[in-house]
């Protein structure tokens, strides 16, 4: 069986490499709470390989698999908002995949500013997914957590485990999701959503992949999270991707 490498690299931008041929996923110039449009999308990908094979359902895109063989993919989680804003995860793994099958792909956004002036409160970063068409997950990278800190944090950077790390650098700090759950909130601060779960403080929390990716609303002089599951922030609580 002939083995074919993909790379899906997910920050601000993705790409994936096809026997010699490069192809490039981006989130097609959105920010923020949720991903592209299939307009957006038609538009980033015009005279590229992609041109045409791409479809969009609420910011996730849809790619038909075109041969059955062995894949490489890798994916990384986006960054939290911040100079310092923790680094989402880079995972690589190996597959079989065959040819006609559909893979969703969420790729993951920054976290966002906030909205008031003055303030430190940063949204997370989303989270990077590939599954199959019934949401099975192939490979999936975490988004790293909003930070003010005048240096990285480890624990703010995404874990690479199946459970999120927990919050750092506020007066408060919440749980990271666990085996695909959402983060916990922490004052009204919400948890980062995972594959399954969405992250604690609704509607501040990140929803889930399953349940559409949307990153969680700000909440007064916050940030909001990133498309992919990132949380949104206030009160100096600042909130990282779920597990």
């Amino acid at each position: 069986m002939k083995k074919q490498i993909l790379f899906f690299c997910a920050v601000l931008c993705s790409f994936l490499a096809f026997g010699q041929q490069q192809l490039i996923f981006t989130p097609a110039g959105a920010t923020g709470q949720y991903g592209p449009t299939q307009a957006a999308v038609n538009t980033a990908y015009t005279n590229t390989p992609l041109t045409g094979k791409v479809f969009v359902k609420n910011g996730i895109q849809k790619w038909v698999v075109p041969q059955t063989g062995y894949y490489r993919i890798q994916t990384l989680g986006a960054q939290g908002f911040g100079p310092f804003g923790g680094r989402g995860a880079s995972m690589t793994g190996e597959f079989i995949l065959t040819g006609g099958d559909t893979l969703k792909i969420l790729v993951g956004q920054k976290g966002a500013p906030p909205v008031g002036s003055g303030t430190n409160q940063y949204g997370g970063g989303g989270g990077s997914f590939v599954t199959t068409r019934t949401n099975t997950p192939l490979i999936v990278s975490g988004g790293g957590g909003g930070s003010w800190a005048t240096s990285f944090t480890t624990t703010t950077d995404a874990s690479i485990t199946t459970s999120g790390n927990s919050a750092a650098n506020a007066p408060t700090n919440g749980a990271g999701g666990t085996n695909g759950s959402g983060g916990a909130e922490a004052g009204i601060a919400g948890g980062g959503g995972g594959l399954t779960g969405n992250g604690g403080g609704v509607p501040h929390g990140g929803v889930s992949f399953i349940n559409g990716g949307t990153g969680g609303r700000a909440a007064t002089n916050g940030g909001e999270g990133g498309f992919g599951g990132g949380g949104g922030a206030n009160s100096w609580d600042n909130r990282r991707g779920g597990g």
